[in-house]
């Protein structure tokens, strides 16, 4: 093959590549809304699950903490911290905005991630009016709310800073290199369903 062949032929290629992107594009744009409202579903639907089999995974967490193929399940239904509100009338928020890693999960329950001693799926501290903290965590199974206002400076269900920063040190999820085709939970809900 001649270097122009060669040229003509990768001109093709490349020609294609872009009509792909252009069609991928056209379709992510045309079906986002529904695409969205679709994950939200799902993502209630893996939180309820991942609270009502918390017990297994607690269970066996050596095994889920040590296992490539487990510990490095996405938990893309939590956003585990949150730090935002309305102060002086200008929103803003500083949210660990990414998704972790199951092992990483583990860990931030071992190191004290918890309320009253059940597992914390989400610390939020919102700062409006008044500052509050807001704390979803999972108890028999079931997901609790618990929400308190900051008197005199305190509040009650403030974490230490310790766990704080070593939550705003985890390894950010969202980096996976393709999107598309990280592992969710679904993995742990497949393998579930074959064992009963």
């Amino acid at each position: 093959m001649t270097l122009e062949e060669y040229r003509s032929r990768y001109a093709i290629l490349f020609d294609k590549i872009n009509l792909a992107k252009k069609i991928l594009e056209q379709e992510l744009t045309f079906s986002h809304h529904e695409f969205n409202k679709a994950y939200h579903i799902q993502q209630l639907q893996d939180k309820e699950w991942f609270a009502q089999n918390l017990d297994y995974i607690l269970k066996n967490k050596k095994h889920f903490e040590t296992s490539p193929g487990l510990g490095d399940i996405v938990i893309d239904f939590l956003l585990p911290y949150y730090n935002g509100g309305l102060v002086a009338g200008v929103a803003w928020n500083s949210p660990l905005n990414f998704k972790l890693y199951l092992k990483d999960l583990l860990y931030l329950w071992d190191i004290g991630f918890c309320y009253n001693g059940y597992p914390i799926l989400s610390y939020k501290e919102i700062r409006r009016y008044e500052r509050t903290i807001l704390i979803e965590y999972v108890k028999n199974s079931c997901i609790e709310i618990v929400k308190d206002k900051y008197v005199k400076g305190k509040n009650s269900l403030a974490l230490s800073q310790n766990i704080i920063s070593k939550l705003n040190s985890l390894n950010i999820a969202d980096l996976y290199p393709n999107w598309q085709t990280y592992k969710t939970i679904s993995v742990i809900k497949n393998t579930l369903k074959k064992e009963s």
